[in-house]
């Protein structure tokens, strides 16, 4: 019976029948929607079903809250569903012309559970929220079905409370399916700051790209559609993150001042292999600050050394006093102490001095 039941589940990861989909539920006429594919189902490592899907806001105006979802899970033989669960979208408003995932779980790990249905119970018209918030991440690194960045969300303008960055992996379909969603929560982001997070889990094996998005209780952000690398074998790799320009008490600063020092931070995150006789590996972290312009000058060169002997991130830090005004770009690399690279280029960071 075990077996019947896993065939039956792995059919449920491909369009199959209608009643994965609700159909009056995506009428032509309704401007708020389940997607058309149908969900996506697995059984997590607890036994429970979970169930993955998007709602559609088509709705060129208004944007929707309080969405209610219900899924209903059955066996091979019953009329009667076995269980219901019910629960919401991802993120709380979904703005007109958008979409957001959602994620319900069966309340036991009921092993019996092979069929699932999945129904839009309600909605509710809700103001828009402002889209001050904005997402970036540095290097996408792929290995052994594990996905590793570092990313940083910023709030613009004013405060952002209760705040939440989300990854939503997508399959190859066309159009694509959701198959797995990461929140993490970041709390509180002061105006004008920006907190950065890490990623590190195990991803689907289907999925071929992602989004990420965030929100608040006031803000949100785009949602912006990324691929996933190549997988790669890793031995020894460092993938520098979270570039920044700070003042001297430490501050995120946009703007440097002329004779004023400020420094140049940078996350970096290292991994070993097994085989590796030993983790401590010396390295230099550099950085330099060059110019805009059709004809780019170095303007600063500086270096920062040190020792990398577990796995995990690591900060460093430059200091920089700037002599010129203008716009420039700085750019970071880590090279071990045989003058060799042991990690792509840090991603761009621009500044003005004044």
């Amino acid at each position: 019976m075990r077996i019947l039941i896993m065939v039956l589940l792995g059919a449920m990861l491909f369009p199959a029948s209608s009643g994965l989909s609700q159909v009056s539920d995506t009428a032509p006429s309704l401007t708020i929607m389940l997607d058309s594919n149908p969900p996506y189902v697995y059984r997590d490592s607890d036994g429970y079903t979970v169930v993955v899907g998007q709602v559609e806001n088509n709705d060129a105006i208004t944007a929707v809250t309080n969405i209610q979802i219900r899924a209903n899970f059955y066996d091979d033989t019953s009329v009667e569903p076995l269980e219901s669960s019910s629960g919401s979208t991802v993120i709380d408003v979904i703005p007109s012309l958008g979409s957001s995932p959602y994620v319900i779980k069966s309340k036991s790990p009921n092993s019996e559970i092979t069929q699932v249905t999945v129904h839009l119970d309600g909605f509710e018209p809700s103001p828009s929220k402002l889209q001050q918030m904005t997402n970036q991440i540095g290097n996408l690194l792929y290995s052994n079905e594990v996905l590793y960045f570092s990313g940083t969300t910023y709030s613009a303008d004013a405060s952002s409370s209760n705040t939440a960055v989300h990854v939503a992996f997508y399959d190859g379909f066309i159009p694509p399916r959701i198959l797995q969603v990461f929140s993490i929560n970041l709390g509180d982001i002061p105006a004008d700051e920006q907190v950065n997070f890490d990623f590190e889990e195990i991803i689907p094996r289907q999925a071929v790209g992602f989004y990420i998005f965030s929100e608040s209780d006031t803000f949100d952000s785009d949602m912006i559609s990324l691929k996933i690398p190549e997988s790669s074998t890793l031995t020894k790799l460092v993938t520098i993150s979270n570039v920044s320009l700070r003042d001297d008490g430490g501050n995120s600063i946009q703007d440097a001042r002329v004779g004023l020092e400020a420094s140049i931070q940078s996350e970096s995150w290292i991994r070993f292999s097994a085989d590796q006789p030993t983790n401590e590996t010396e390295y230099t972290y550099y950085v330099q600050v060059k110019s805009l312009g059709e004809k780019p000058y170095v303007e600063f060169l500086g270096k920062y050394d040190g020792v990398y002997t577990t796995a995990g991130t690591a900060s460093q830090s430059v200091t920089w006093i700037p002599e010129n005004p203008g716009a420039y770009f700085i750019e970071t690399f880590v090279w071990d102490r045989n003058n060799m690279p042991i990690s792509d280029p840090g991603p761009f960071a621009l500044v003005s001095v004044k």
